[in-house]
């Protein structure tokens, strides 16, 4: 099976960062960001937004932590690439699909631009094609 980049997007995702278990999420994760951005680095809120859309990212694709995810998301949270509003546990069943046919799915942010509660993340996904997804067998 082959590894191949799945898509490469913009993805528009509104911030919930006046939540206060989105933002001590946010805290636990820039106290140990490996990224090297930091508190310090979270002067203003569009540094804070763009920190909670990477540690977004974080929790559900690329480490899968539930707790963070029930931390993270607002039950209203609306996934414009799955096209629907998942709230926490329709978020952990997506990714969790996901996970099931690209066991090492993988998301690289390559961009994030963000001006006031907008976030747009240009990001490549990568993972082994493992079993049938939308109609494509696997790779």
């Amino acid at each position: 099976m082959a590894r191949q980049d799945l898509s490469s997007f913009t993805h528009w995702l509104l911030t919930q960062t006046e939540r206060p278990d989105a933002v001590g999420a946010l805290a636990r994760l820039a106290a140990a960001d490996p990224g090297g951005r930091g508190e310090a680095a979270m002067t203003n809120e569009v540094e804070r937004n763009k920190a909670l859309i990477r540690a977004h990212y974080e929790a559900t694709v690329n480490h899968f932590d539930p707790a963070l995810i029930e931390e993270q998301v607002a039950e209203d949270f609306f996934d414009h690439a799955a096209g629907t509003r998942l709230g926490p546990e329709g978020m952990k069943q997506h990714i969790q699909a996901l996970k099931a046919v690209f066991p090492d799915l993988h998301v690289t942010l390559e961009d994030l631009i963000a001006e006031g509660d907008r976030v747009a993340v240009r990001a490549c996904w990568r993972g082994t094609h493992s079993a049938e997804f939308q109609g494509v067998p696997p790779s």
